[in-house]
């Protein structure tokens, strides 16, 4: 008995062994390549992608899309445009503001890991929404815009890269950009000034011929839309040349509205759905500069809190540069701000080393200032210091005077917001766009 189980097992084992080798599922012949070649073969994948579109590539990112987070959404989307130009440089635009309207260069790479990560690996354009301290709202203080710098690859769904943002995995698609993408993204920042300088804004949705309307509060700096009657149908919004895009569509019966075209005859925007049935962003009349100017001033103040805080990394450095002068040759200590008062003055606020104002303070008169309510450009007129002695300010505040005085003048822009119960504006030099001064307003 035990011959017979011996020689059984042999002819058993000896059965397997031939029935392996003629097995075509064996390791060696399915991975006939090192797992350092398979990820390094990955990486040559992601890298050829990301140089193969001839303009780039386009990505919209809503940093908090609510089909992927599970937080209450608070902000709406930006636009990137990327032309990857080796394997290691990309240049990018965005609609985040106009100083990102400029191409940038930067370095990425290709990391590996579980999957493919892309990541931007020098500061550009899409560091703005991952920096933690650039939190337009208190309310995200110390998260900033919840954006990323790090995209994991999940391949591709027709022409369109599929990613996911590193830390919420967010799903994003690279779409393969056009040179009409490149030209006309500043396009979207005058979409995003149709809703800045609207007075009321309005939702109205229609189903089945029943009409539904609803309040909206727009904030620019978040690009999300606040239902004042439904908290449900609040929506944050990305911006496109000739319309918006609702990342939580709004729902009008079984449809979704999610994409609006501007309709300027009617100023609003609308998504057209089935059987008749819609939803509009009803715009209300633009704010003009001048009822603004006729009942309020403007505040500029180094305070906490205070808008100016918002203002371009470029006009911070004039001024701060200014600071450093002054205190040089004069008793100044800080340069705490100052107030606009058109066709007056601009009255500077100093402190000295004692952290006490200097009064008298310092008044820059002005002859005269002239508004364009088609444009909404504001222009002041220099004149001289209220008070000779004054002139020693002069090489100090020559740099905030050639953004003020800009003879092209001053884009008042809107915000949204509320500083002390009163509006919040963007004053832009129309000859050097990347000087923002963000500032508050006191009425007369």
């Amino acid at each position: 008995m035990k011959f017979l189980y011996k020689y059984t097992f042999i002819i058993l084992s000896l059965g397997f062994f031939l029935i392996s080798c003629e097995d075509n599922n064996d390791p060696e012949d399915v991975f006939q390549e090192s797992s350092t070649e398979r990820l390094n073969a990955q990486e040559a994948e992601v890298s050829n992608l990301l140089q193969s579109s001839e303009y780039g590539w386009k990505m919209t990112y809503f940093t908090d899309d609510p089909r992927y987070t599970e937080t209450d959404q608070q902000l709406g989307g930006w636009t990137f445009i990327f032309n990857f130009t080796d394997n290691s440089h990309v240049t990018m635009v965005s609609d985040f503001s106009t100083e990102t309207l400029e191409p940038e260069e930067s370095e990425y790479d290709i990391k590996l890991g579980s999957t493919t990560k892309l990541s931007f690996t020098t500061k550009n354009h899409i560091h703005n929404l991952s920096d933690a301290n650039n939190s337009p709202i208190s309310s995200l203080t110390g998260k900033g815009y919840k954006g990323d710098f790090e995209f994991l690859y999940y391949g591709q769904e027709g022409e369109d890269l599929i990613f996911r943002s590193n830390r919420f995995q967010v799903e994003v698609r690279f779409e393969p950009a056009t040179e009409e993408d490149w030209e006309n993204i500043s396009e979207n920042i005058e979409t995003e000034n149709l809703l800045r300088s609207s007075g009321e804004l309005q939702l109205e949705t229609s189903e089945g011929g029943e009409v539904n309307v609803y309040d909206l509060a727009f904030s620019p700096a978040t690009r999300f839309a606040t239902n004042l009657d439904d908290s449900d149908l609040s929506f944050g919004l990305a911006m496109k040349p000739d319309g918006v895009i609702a990342v939580d569509p709004i729902e009008v019966g079984e449809s979704e509205a999610m994409n609006f075209t501007y309709d300027s005859t009617n100023n609003w925007f609308i998504s057209e759905l089935e059987n008749g049935n819609y939803a509009k962003i009803i715009l209300g009349d633009p704010i003009l500069i001048s009822d603004v100017l006729d009942n309020y001033y403007f505040s500029a103040l180094r305070i906490s809190g205070h808008p100016l805080l918002d203002s371009s990394d470029d006009f911070f450095t004039v001024l701060l540069d200014g600071e450093e002068v002054l205190i040089q040759e004069t008793s100044v200590e800080v340069l705490y701000g100052f107030f606009i008062v058109p066709g007056q003055l601009i009255q500077y606020v100093f402190i000295d080393d004692n952290d006490d104002v200097i009064d008298p303070r310092p008044n820059r008169l002005m002859s005269s200032y002239s508004v364009d309510d088609s444009t909404g450009i504001l222009t002041l007129q220099d004149d001289q210091w209220e008070t000779p002695s004054h002139s020693i300010y002069d090489n100090g505040l020559q740099g905030v005077h050639d953004i003020l005085f800009d003879p092209q003048g001053l884009k008042v822009i809107p915000t949204g917001s509320l500083y002390n119960g009163n509006p919040v504006f963007r004053l832009e030099s129309v000859s050097n766009p990347s000087m923002t001064i963000t500032v508050g307003t006191i009425e007369y």
